[in-house]
């Protein structure tokens, strides 16, 4: 005759496992019999909230890298140039230059060079240039900056951008050409990679 007793200490397939001590059904943080807390996962539901709040933070700062401002001057000298000095410069209170167009160029020296900014110069000389370009005043680099009008000498030159745009100044100097129109030359205009190919093409046929 076979007992049914089991050995101390020893459970049959059937028994049930218990609870452990203070927790069952009616406990709300019991999960099952790893007695794990349902509440353990529930974090990572919201684990990306403060990612999503940094990044909408972060998004003035990233939309104002992609323009740069800094202002200048037009000067009339006996000579041509141009430099980015301190705005406290005192030769930037000669005598300005209005209607001079300001145009500035990045990678001038390949195919898809790229006009980034221009402007014109106010009744006193004065010009603000709106850079729409990432990594200006960051990056270590040459810029292309054009000026020209006519009966005006014109001026091309290339440039760094300040990292501190606010406390520095492109001073541009030139000369008049005794009021003759036919001394302003204008810039040459920024080419396409199109048409760039298609004069080189130009040149062997």
């Amino acid at each position: 005759m076979t007992s049914s007793t089991s050995a101390p200490g020893l459970r049959t397939a059937q028994e049930p496992r218990p609870h452990p001590a203070g927790r069952g059904d009616g406990d709300p943080d019991f999960a099952g019999a790893g007695g794990r807390r349902a509440d353990r996962a529930a974090p990572r539901r919201g684990s990306r909230a403060p990612l999503l709040l940094l990044l909408l933070a972060l998004l003035p700062f990233v939309a104002a890298c992609g323009s740069y401002t800094i202002q200048g001057r037009v000067v009339r000298t006996g000579y041509s140039g141009v430099v980015v000095t301190e705005a406290s410069d005192a030769r930037l209170s000669g005598t300005g230059i209005a209607g001079v167009s300001i145009s500035i160029v990045r990678d001038p020296g390949r195919l898809n060079t790229e006009q980034v900014g221009s402007t014109v110069t106010d009744a006193d000389g004065n010009f603000t240039l709106v850079v729409s370009a990432l990594g200006a005043g960051i990056t270590d680099e040459e810029w292309l900056l054009r000026a020209g009008r006519r009966g005006v000498s014109p001026v091309e030159s290339m440039i760094r951008l300040p990292a501190s745009p606010g406390q520095r100044r492109i001073l541009v100097m030139t000369s008049m050409g005794a009021g003759d129109p036919s001394s302003y030359q204008a810039p040459e205009p920024v080419q396409s990679i199109g048409d760039s190919i298609q004069a080189e093409v130009n040149r062997f046929w």
